[in-house]
């Protein structure tokens, strides 16, 4: 089944109902879908077919869901990127992928030439003002192109999306998201975290390069009317105007530090958020006090889900109702909840073997909704697969009622409102600077963001170290600003264990406050 058919069946059914929402702009079922055929025409007449990859780096807006849905009907590939990336890792993603054609937004046109520099792609379209004579319009390709109404016929294994994640490399992994993937993921949502009807609205305060851009697809099967956060950056005041405007029922995803931020926020006079029926977050830990605090403030709405890129949004998930039972025994530790209903859940040791109840291990999943593996990555691929299951990186133990609790990581990724830095990626940055001799990176606890970024620095003169700020900024130019470190450490050595491994633990338990 080609996943496009989810939103053609839903303009069918709802072609008056209103689609897509962005500020005044209102796009009907019916104009979304004949948008969308354009644009897959369009791209066909460019010469993309079935398995060619497309990138999309743009912020929250119609043509973000219309490309997505084109790309699908077309039979080639997306590979949403995350506009808060470094133009380098851009290139780096967009070569890594073999990427034939990106469709963005122009607020990149002024950092477009390094992220075109040495790349493959043929085709630059911009939904907004054109960087080069080169740069093709996104408008004026729908208004010339035929409309392609048909879904391309796929085989259910076909690939559909490329979710890029970094990994035990420390370089982001293309995790190969097939059209029956995402059709599990779809009825698991449906399943096991709300039930929508062409009644509700969805907010989308989330990037859809992520999972906002995931769970669209239940909504749009549903014919659900979308609203798109109107604001580049998440703008709490603005979320809850949204709410009361279009009377929202559902917001999809969320990170924790965007449910922590909506729950300090403020409710103005004017706003009214008694509509709300759900709140689905996840993507990282949230802390106990937390989820009080957002329950308090919007009542027993709050659904939380476990999953990774690599099971897109699915492995665990906790109820509505289960939110709060749980919150009311004060845990120490907020649990990620029950394994979804079309997965299994397994935590084991070292040597693979399960884990009885309450015994902390790594968490391993199987089922429909598990990736094919990473693109043009065959080892990470058979690492992580291996024995046919899903080997999550993540440390957890199940209680005696199978609720998963995630106690750790089994690599050192840092997860920092909802974002993963993997520590490589910010010690090659710094290793840069001349006056860098050795670094090690490490994620500090932090209330506001769960964790945040430190580096512990050999400076070749340690007499006269460069300033924290100076690495800071460095870091800045070379990698996307929320992956630098907020503080930098001085240290005579870095510890590492007999095999020459940084022992990051160490460097935690001398370094691991948040200042």
């Amino acid at each position: 089944m080609n996943l496009s058919l989810l939103l053609s069946r839903a303009a069918r059914a709802h072609p008056d109902r209103p689609a897509l929402v962005q500020g005044d702009r209102v796009l009907n079922y019916e104009e979304f879908n004949r948008r969308t055929g354009r644009l897959a025409g369009a791209l066909k007449v460019l010469g993309v077919g079935i398995g060619d990859r497309v990138a999309i780096l743009q912020h929250n807006a119609p043509p973000f869901l219309e490309t997505l849905f084109a790309l699908f009907r077309l039979g080639a590939v997306a590979v949403p990127i995350n506009v808060r990336l470094h133009p380098r890792e851009v290139r780096y993603i967009l070569e890594q992928s073999q990427t034939t054609a990106v469709i963005h937004g122009d607020f990149i046109n002024p950092r477009i030439s390094q992220a075109r520099r040495e790349t493959s792609v043929r085709h630059w379209i911009s939904t907004g003002e054109r960087a080069s004579t080169d740069t093709l319009g996104y408008e004026d390709l729908l208004a010339q192109a035929p409309e392609l109404p048909d879904d391309v016929e796929l085989e259910e294994n076909a690939l559909a999306w490329l979710f890029y994640t970094s990994g035990t490399t420390g370089k982001p992994k293309g995790a190969m998201l097939s059209h029956r993937n995402l059709l599990a993921m779809t009825m698991s949502f449906f399943a096991d975290h709300y039930v929508p009807d062409e009644s509700d609205v969805a907010l989308h305060a989330a990037p859809l390069s992520h999972g906002s851009g995931l769970y669209a697809l239940p909504l749009v099967a549903r014919g659900v009317t979308n609203i798109l956060h109107d604001s580049v950056g998440f703008s709490p005041a603005l979320v809850f105007e949204e709410i009361t405007r279009w009377k929202v029922t559902l917001i999809p995803f969320l990170a924790p530090t965007q449910v922590k931020r909506l729950a300090e926020e403020p409710v103005g006079p004017g706003h009214d958020l008694s509509s709300l029926r759900a709140i689905a977050w996840g993507g990282a830990p949230m802390y106990v006090e937390d989820a009080r605090r957002a329950v308090a403030r919007f009542g027993p709405i709050l659904t939380e889900l476990y999953g990774l890129g690599e099971s897109p949004m699915t492995i665990t998930a906790l109820s509505r109702r289960a939110m709060g039972a749980e919150l009311e025994k004060a845990p120490a530790l907020l649990t990620a909840g029950l394994p979804r209903t079309d997965v299994e859940v397994r935590v084991v040791d070292d040597a693979g073997q399960p884990l009885p109840a309450g015994s902390a291990g790594e968490v391993l999943v199987r089922g429909g909704v598990v990736m094919k593996g990473y693109w043009n990555n065959p080892r990470a691929t058979a690492e992580t697969l291996r024995g046919g299951w899903l080997h999550t990186g993540d440390i957890g133990y199940l209680d005696e009622r199978g609720y998963l609790f995630l106690v750790d990581r089994k690599n050192d990724m840092i997860l920092s409102g909802g974002s993963n830095i993997y520590p490589r990626e910010v010690e090659e940055a710094l290793m840069e600077h001349p006056q860098v001799a050795e670094v090690a990176v490490f994620g500090v606890s932090d209330p506001e963001w769960g964790e945040s970024v430190k580096a512990a620095v050999r400076p070749c003169n340690p007499q006269a170290p460069p300033p924290a700020a100076e690495l800071i900024a460095f870091c800045r130019e070379r990698i996307a600003s929320f992956k630098k470190p907020r503080w930098v450490v001085f240290v005579d050595e870095i510890p590492k264990n007999a095999y020459g491994k940084t022992l990051r633990r160490e460097l935690r338990e001398r370094f691991g406050s948040a200042d």
